[in-house]
């Protein structure tokens, strides 16, 4: 397994030119690979960059699945790339935003496969093997939108009420929902 800053950690089997089975052999392993940070400094793959990897992984075995293929590391090529997003835009449902993240990932994960001593396709790391985007829309209310909502007589009915006042203290807070959920009276000081 290969570290980023091109050093490579020797390990006991030969890895697998297998895209699914390398990558589950490298999750597997994870708590041993140190990455070098830009800074300098070298620390292990947080837990938020393996939960990545494994819904890449899962995505892979996906693709694989819908062809009935085990694709390989060589023929990670401009065609793959091409075939793999439509899978995943069409026939998965995904958002660029989710694509561009498997994308990504599969870069990466070559980069280490290829230190590996895994011949990988260079058009994996070419610009054309790019991450789809979309020109992000902000949608938010105004204050003006906000105090409306805070304003609005729903006395009448309880549930709404109390769904108005979860509502405007999400958009005064920004949380995301994993978060905001957690929320109890003991996070709540002066009203």
């Amino acid at each position: 397994v290969g570290l980023s800053d091109g050093r490579s950690v020797q390990t006991s089997r030969t890895p697998s030119s297998y895209v699914q089975n390398f990558l589950e052999s490298f999750l597997s392993s994870a708590e041993t690979i140190l990455i070098k940070k830009p800074s300098g400094k070298i620390e292990p793959l947080k837990p938020g960059t393996l939960k990545q990897y494994a819904n890449t992984l899962n995505k892979v075995r996906d693709f694989d699945k819908s062809r009935a293929h085990k694709t390989k590391f060589e023929e990670l090529d401009l065609l793959f790339h091409e075939r793999f997003i439509s899978f995943l835009r069409n026939g998965q449902g995904l958002a660029n935003e989710t694509i561009a993240a498997r994308v990504k990932d599969l870069k990466t994960i070559s980069k280490h496969a290829r230190r590996a001593g895994i011949v990988v396709n260079e058009e994996v790391f070419s610009r054309e093997f790019f991450k789809p985007s979309d020109s992000s829309v902000y949608t938010y209310l105004t204050e003006e939108e906000i105090q409306r909502v805070y304003a609005y007589d729903f006395s009448n009915n309880v549930r709404l009420e109390n769904t108005r006042d979860i509502f405007i203290i999400g958009l005064w807070t920004g949380l995301r929902i994993s978060d905001f959920s957690r929320l109890s009276k003991e996070n709540f000081k002066n009203g």
